[in-house]
Parts: C-alpha cells; structure tokens; sequence
C-alpha cells in the first residue's frame, strides 16, 4: 500500500505545481482587470518588468515546493514503513526491547504534590532523538505540501499563504520540542526559570528582537505591503 501511494502522489504533485502557475496567471489577470475598471493601471513597462520577476520568482518557488513535498512524502512513507513492521512482527519490538532496560539517568517529577523518580532508559532517548529528527523533516517541508494541497484551492494573498505557513512552522517546532524534551524528562514545569530569564532579557536586552518578530507577524497578517 505504501508502494502505491508513493508511485500515485509524484504524478499528483506535478499536475498541482502545473496547475498552480495558472491559478496564480488568472488571479493577476483578474487583479489588472479591476485595477483597469478603477482607472488605477500601472504603466505598461513596470507592468511587464515586474511580470516578468513574478514569473521567474513563481518558478524558483514552484521547483522548491515539489522537491520538499517530495522529500516530505518520502520520510512520511518511510515512517509508516518503520512503523508498520514494528507493530506487525511482535519479535522484531521484543528484540528492541532491552533499550528499556538501559538506565541512563532518573528525573525528578512531582504529581499531585507527590515527588518521584522517573528512569530515563536508552530507548526513551532514541524515541525522542526520532521524534526531533521528525519535527525538523515537517518544519523545512510541511509548508510546501500545505501549499500544493491546501493553500491554492483557498482565495488567499499570497501574504496570507506565506503567514500561514510560518505560523505553521512556528507551531511544529513548539509541539515538537515539548513532545520531545518530555520524553528525557524535560518538561514545561522545568522550564519555567528559563522562560522567567528570557523576560528578565526581554526587559534588558530584547526588546527590539521581539518587537521585530510581532511586527513581522502583524505585516503578514495586516499585509501593508505586498510579496513579489
């Protein structure tokens, strides 16, 4: 089944990287269309030059979606793979099973008032060395697929496409990190201190960091200016 799906979405990726130009070549048609009713047309030869940017930028754009979509689809279908012989061939996951046995250090966790040691095995890292190599092939790859399969079937700006896709980003790498630092006993309670250090830098220091991370949030979202 995973043999198919990987020989049926290649073909599926390259009919929507031919379709999206198209999409996007009518929806600048439809855009001098209305700037010509409003008497608002821009003059012929910036019109043409910055075309042509558009179209060149359309392209570079298009070849990195369809190779990281690709390259997402791959490392999906091998995980499915990985997975799927795992839970099918029980001896292959008692063979592996001794990793839980390996004790590389304990944690202090508190539940309910109540403190306690919780063993950190050999296993428990490798699951979350996995699940951080997983978070970074979503976080360089995810936007682009979301892009083929989502984003151009919505009437969105290409600024409203583009802050979708970083907030997207933005949320892997959270989601990724808390699942992954919990795994080696890491966990949010534990980071409080750090995140009491970086408004103490905040105060200090980073002010002007974070007031440009709002700020590029906001353009995205409010578009002042225009992509391309």
């Amino acid at each position: 089944r995973s043999l198919g799906i990987y020989h049926v979405l290649p073909p599926w990726l390259l009919i929507q990287r031919r379709r999206l130009p198209f999409d996007r070549a009518k929806h600048r048609r439809a855009e001098m269309l209305a700037q010509r009713a409003r008497g608002e047309e821009e003059p012929a030869h910036s019109s043409s030059l910055e075309g042509a940017v558009d179209i060149d930028e359309s392209e570079i754009d298009l070849d990195a979606i369809s190779a990281q979509s690709l390259r997402l689809v791959r490392s999906i279908l091998m995980l499915i793979a990985l997975l799927s012989v795992i839970v099918l061939w029980s001896e292959i996951h008692s063979a592996f099973g001794f990793l839980e046995n390996i004790l590389l250090w304990d944690v202090t966790s508190t539940v309910q008032g109540v403190e306690s040691l919780e063993p950190i095995t050999l296993g428990a890292v490798l699951i979350a060395i996995l699940v951080f190599i997983i978070t970074t092939q979503l976080v360089r790859n995810l936007p682009a697929l979301l892009e083929l399969a989502l984003l151009q079937h919505l009437d969105l700006t290409p600024g409203t496409g583009y802050a979708i896709t970083t907030i997207t980003k933005y949320l892997l790498m959270l989601i990724g990190g808390l699942v992954g630092f919990s795994m080696i006993g890491i966990e949010w309670s534990k980071l409080q201190w750090l995140v009491a250090a970086l408004g103490v830098g905040l105060g200090f220091g980073l002010q002007e960091i974070f007031a440009n991370f709002i700020s590029g949030l906001i353009i995205l979202f409010e578009k002042p200016i225009r992509i391309g």
